[in-house]
């Protein structure tokens, strides 16, 4: 018998691709709503890009997670992403130290997955952030991502952590 896998692979190319397919699926969710594009998008297009993002940013969180466990990419492990991710318990209603692992932690266990989007014209184009929720143990906690930027953080640090390599 002859192995061909001996554990799980999820390769800088594949975290890269997924990073840049959730950050086109975040900011097109956002400019196909908030009044700028030409095209209305109506509630199968917005199911649609729901489900594209939602499994788009599980598979980069457990790409992640993988090269995690795998003692790989550790340097992109215990980044501080506060500014892209505003993580806080419920009971404390302060914004928490944030990792990269982090958030991937809590894409993978969030009950709850939300965005609004506001009109271009009270947000000057700012950028929306999709709502996680959920809990650890008793206590709840609460995720504003911005996927885009976070995306960009995780493209930003594999690129160093390539030209350094």
């Amino acid at each position: 018998m002859t192995e061909i896998f001996s554990q799980h692979r999820q390769s800088g190319s594949e975290i890269r691709r997924l990073a840049l397919l959730c950050h086109g699926l975040d900011l097109t969710s956002t400019n196909l709503n908030d009044g700028t594009s030409q095209f209305q998008a109506g509630e199968s297009t917005r199911e649609v890009l729901h489900e594209q993002i939602s499994c788009n940013l599980l598979a980069l969180s457990i790409a992640l997670r993988v090269n995690f466990y795998q003692k790989k990419l550790m340097s992109i492990a215990n980044c501080d992403v506060r500014q892209y991710a505003g993580m806080y318990w419920n009971d404390e209603l302060v914004l928490a130290k944030t990792t990269v692992k982090d958030v991937c932690d809590k894409i993978i266990h969030a009950d709850v997955f939300k965005k609004s989007v506001l009109p271009n014209e009270i947000t000057m184009g700012a950028y929306a952030t999709i709502q996680m929720q959920g809990s650890r143990g008793k206590r709840k906690w609460t995720l504003n991502l911005c996927v885009a930027l976070f995306c960009e953080k995780v493209l930003s640090i594999l690129e160093e952590a390539e030209s350094i390599a």
